[in-house]
């Protein structure tokens, strides 16, 4: 086929797999795209015009409601999120295992318990990770039940009662998204990040602590009283995550509004990191050697995704992706 019918038949499917659940999205799309490109080819022959196409993609119906036929019954959770959900689940579950574990090895290695207090230590600390789970299950429950009443109100693209196969011409065609695993890890590591800083803030100064003992010279200190607004901060940022990658699976693949959301999050994160190296009153000394040239490659790092990602949002080198 021409690229042009084939980009027909992509954008039609790429609204289609946007309201499909995402657990088996992949396999329903393939299916439909392999059998509705057999049946146009029966009918047109191997080589059919794009008004053609368009007039069999019309047949098909809108994609929301065609998506419907697979989703099953309606739920209190839109069905394109219920495996994210479960996904997300287990993410909190490894990170506050990770973190309360973190801590827990903390605690062992600066006392010298007993036997049975290290027992009741471990088993105090699988009741903590199990209590806050269920509290960070609770709150995760209200925001997807939250994005699920916003995807009741469909886009304009995807509205089945004033649906037109013209529509499809709004579709832009960008990058797949990146794999599903890698979202995850990296979620799950900047959570367990936060989470332990939350936890533990003294981690801070334990490590510091470390650090003096290879005789290294440690020109200042973290200030634990500042330290923690800062968490928060991070938190805060990991939530834009979170929803720039929920949004960016659900599509499963990178838009215009992904990308901007990408190259905000990287400024935002940049911003801090900026302000944590030049906050005086956050480092108890002066000089550099300590957390703080962390901070400040953690901002370079940051500076360079940004200038990446705006490079991206170029529009000639948005349409060279789209192409």
């Amino acid at each position: 086929m021409k690229e042009n019918v084939l980009r027909q038949v992509d954008k039609y499917f790429a609204l289609l797999r946007s309201a499909l659940p995402l657990g088996n999205r992949e396999d329903i799309v393939r299916e439909l795209k392999s059998n509705f490109l057999d049946e146009a080819e029966q009918r047109f022959g191997g080589n059919p015009e794009e008004n053609e196409i368009r007039s069999a993609l019309a047949e098909l119906g809108p994609p929301r409601k065609l998506a419907a036929e697979y989703a099953g019954e309606p739920r209190l959770m839109a069905p394109p999120l219920v495996s994210l959900f479960r996904t997300i689940m287990v993410i909190i579950l490894g990170a506050l295992t990770l973190s309360f574990m973190i801590v827990l090895i903390i605690e062992l290695l600066q006392n010298a318990y007993s036997s049975a207090e290290l027992v009741r230590r471990f088993f105090l600390t699988l009741l903590q990770i199990f209590q806050a789970w269920i509290s960070g299950v609770g709150v995760l429950l209200l925001v997807f039940i939250g994005i699920s009443t916003a995807m009741k109100n469909p886009s304009s693209v995807l509205d089945e009662d004033t649906w037109d196969i013209s529509r499809i011409d709004q579709v832009q065609l960008g990058d797949e998204i990146e794999s599903r695993v890698g979202a995850y890890i990296a979620l799950g590591i900047s959570l367990a990040f936060i989470l332990v800083l939350a936890v533990y803030p003294g981690i801070i100064s334990f490590l510091e602590e470390l650090y003096l003992l290879s005789t290294l010279p440690l020109d200042h200190r973290v200030n634990l009283e500042i330290f923690p607004w800062y968490v928060a901060v991070f938190a805060a940022l990991w939530v834009f995550q979170l929803i720039h990658t929920l949004y960016g699976i659900r599509l499963g693949r990178k838009t215009l509004k992904l990308r901007w959301m990408e190259s905000g999050y990287f400024a935002l994160e940049a911003v801090v990191m900026l302000i944590m190296v030049n906050h005086s009153a956050l480092w108890i000394g002066g000089g550099w050697r300590g957390a703080r040239i962390f901070f400040l490659l953690a901002f370079a790092i940051n500076v360079i995704e940004l200038l990446y990602s705006l490079y991206r949002l170029r529009p000639n080198r948005l349409s060279q992706d789209q192409a």
